[in-house]
């Protein structure tokens, strides 16, 4: 089978993470895997782009599918849903790697021009282009089926078994991080639209009034971003993204709690990773983390600055009892664990037997 994946050109740590082990997959599986970036590196020479990156290159692309032939298409760019369409005409099996709609759904007294109808309409329209949607949430897959999708399917992550181990730790890095302070939390400049960038800031300062001797050190911090005027005075480490992963992986393991506080994903911060590393994570309730966290691997907690100091405190417990339950968490959800249910997306249906023909 020829799988061609359609990367998205703004591709943050997690993306390149799930391409990397979709592709390995695959070839392991005994597929062919063809990769095609649809952003500025796919632009034909001497043409400026008109719009989004993905409609200046619509005829390269649709030139390199006919010159591909693939048997599946998958896609991970949103901007390219008329690609399920050119995939329904050439009998050409496809998914999409989708966002999930708005959460909550658009209230009922929402004009049909506001932002949340216009986002479930584009969700619908992606979803009913393609063969399935494919969400890395229990939660994501549920709010397209509530608005009438049935072809959603949740597909779990994974995560680097072999790479993020608790014997990354660095006792030498962890004190070069803390600078003095007892306790070392790391989290992501992961702030989503619609929320509150001094959450942090704020919950560090809970923990210090409490007498926690804290240090926040924030990974993936953007240059000049609102959280780093929030965090001024605060003892708080910023570090740019980390693109090597076996640095990400000595920093999560030496830390001593993991905060995910965005509402949808952790970008600069995998869980997964996190809890590989053996490091308890704290996640807000109805939250992307909170599905993954256990009892045993960190804390649930209200998405409030004293949730979070709370829940802290919460996983130190956890922490002084070892990496075995946050590591034991994370090797539930392998990246060949993906692969095989993304494999299971692509296959073709089983053919109907000649005894159903006949009954039909």
């Amino acid at each position: 089978m020829r799988i061609l994946h359609l990367a998205t050109p703004e591709q943050g740590p997690g993306a390149r993470s799930l391409l990397h082990a979709l592709c390995e997959g695959y070839a392991t599986a005994g597929h062919e895997v063809v990769v095609l970036p649809p952003g500025p590196t796919a632009r034909p020479a001497g043409r400026r782009p008109h719009g989004s990156p993905a409609a200046a290159v619509r005829g390269t692309l649709l030139a390199e599918l006919e010159r591909v032939q693939p048997d599946r298409v998958e896609v991970a760019d949103p901007r390219l849903g008329w690609v399920g369409a050119w995939a329904g005409t050439a009998g050409v099996g496809s998914l999409v790697l989708a966002p999930p709609p708005p959460r909550g759904g658009a209230p009922a007294t929402a004009a049909p021009a506001s932002p949340a109808r216009a986002a479930e309409r584009r969700a619908l329209a992606l979803a009913a282009s393609f063969g399935a949607v494919v969400c890395p949430t229990s939660t994501a897959a549920e709010r397209f089926t509530r608005l009438g999708v049935a072809n959603a399917r949740w597909v779990p992550r994974g995560t680097d078994l072999a790479t993020f181990v608790p014997c990354r730790r660095d006792e030498e890095l962890r004190a070069g991080l803390a600078q003095g302070a007892r306790v070392l939390v790391a989290a992501s400049d992961a702030v989503g639209q619609g929320e509150r960038p001094d959450l942090l800031p704020a919950a560090l300062r809970r923990l210090r009034a409490c007498g926690v001797d804290a240090r926040l050190v924030v990974l993936g911090a953007r240059p000049g971003g609102t959280l780093r005027q929030a965090a001024r005075g605060l003892p708080v480490t910023l570090l740019g993204p980390l693109p090597d992963r076996g640095e990400l992986a000595a920093v999560l393991a030496s830390v001593d709690v993991v905060v995910a506080p965005g509402a949808e994903d952790v970008r600069a911060v995998d869980v997964l990773a996190a809890l590989a590393c053996g490091t308890p994570v704290v996640a807000p309730a109805g939250s992307a983390a909170a599905e993954v966290v256990t009892d045993a691997s960190g804390v649930v907690v209200p998405r409030t600055p004293a949730g979070l100091a709370v829940g802290v405190l919460e996983a130190l417990e956890l922490r002084a009892h070892g990496p075995g339950g946050p590591r034991a968490r994370a090797e539930e959800f392998p990246w060949s664990r993906t692969v095989s249910s993304m494999l299971a997306l692509h296959a073709p249906p089983a053919p109907a037997s000649p005894a159903a023909a006949v009954a039909a």
